[in-house]
């Protein structure tokens, strides 16, 4: 296991030993991602909290058993209480076929947005889910740690959402800042790895009006942010959040 600590800015390559393990990427938040053959990097995170710890976008077919054994580096399977589904394309929620035969404790739900959840049940899933409006938008990890969630709608979803973890000052942005990985790194550098994030958004965003309105919500709800931590692309560190805010 690779904790971030002071040394977030050394360049981890997708294709290093490292990148093979769970990865601390702020204090009990990991990243626990499958390394794809793929531009198209897609990224798991577990917030550990023993018994009540958290797995979000498990990710799909191609990437959950690699995903499984990186969060068995940090806690039993078992000890993941809630699954965060930012939204139900095939590449966050595929997995959960797979989790639902490992996960063996009777309260484990998946937690999700409305709309989303009216797809998940399509899954046929044995794990309940539950809606994140239910939970009053946030949910509690002991230890005064929570979640907090914030409805960005149409980015790119309508019920698309984001989570932020105060104690770290940590946004899991699902889509948003995501973007095409071609460096093969698992943090952007700066404002060169902006040109991947930029064209991502191109295809995957409906327009400019929302996706302002968007990032304006996030950052009166949850400013400073300290890291970026999108379901695609490259992670974000503090030094470069606010340029790739701006741009």
């Amino acid at each position: 296991m690779m904790s971030q600590g002071s040394n977030w800015h050394e360049d981890l390559l997708l294709d290093e030993d490292a990148a093979g393990h769970a990865v601390e990427v702020a204090p009990r938040v990991w990243w626990v991602g499958a390394v794809l053959d793929d531009p198209f990097q897609c990224h798991a995170y577990l917030v550990e909290a023993g018994s009540s710890s958290v797995l979000i976008d498990p990710g799909s077919t191609l990437t959950i058993e690699t995903t499984v054994r990186k969060i068995e580096e940090v806690v039993p399977i078992d000890d993941v209480k809630t699954i965060v589904v930012h939204h139900a394309d095939p590449d966050v929620c595929d997995g959960l076929h797979h989790l639902d035969r490992l996960i063996t404790r009777d309260d484990a739900v998946v937690l999700t947005e409305w709309r989303s959840a009216l797809l998940l049940n399509h899954l046929a899933l044995r794990l309940p889910w539950e809606s994140i409006e239910d939970h009053g938008w946030q949910l509690p990890l002991g230890d005064d740690r929570e979640l907090q969630f914030l409805l960005t709608p149409y980015l790119h979803f309508p019920g698309a959402f984001v989570s932020f973890e105060p104690a770290n000052r940590v946004l899991f942005s699902a889509d948003l800042f995501g973007g095409f990985n071609r460096a093969r790194r698992l943090w952007a550098s700066g404002p060169d790895s902006f040109e991947d994030l930029r064209q991502f958004h191109e295809h995957y965003m409906p327009s400019r009006e929302l996706l302002m309105v968007g990032l304006a919500s996030i950052t009166e709800r949850f400013a400073p942010i300290r890291s970026v931590l999108p379901q695609h692309g490259y992670l974000i560190a503090s030094p470069h959040v606010d340029a790739m805010f701006q741009q």
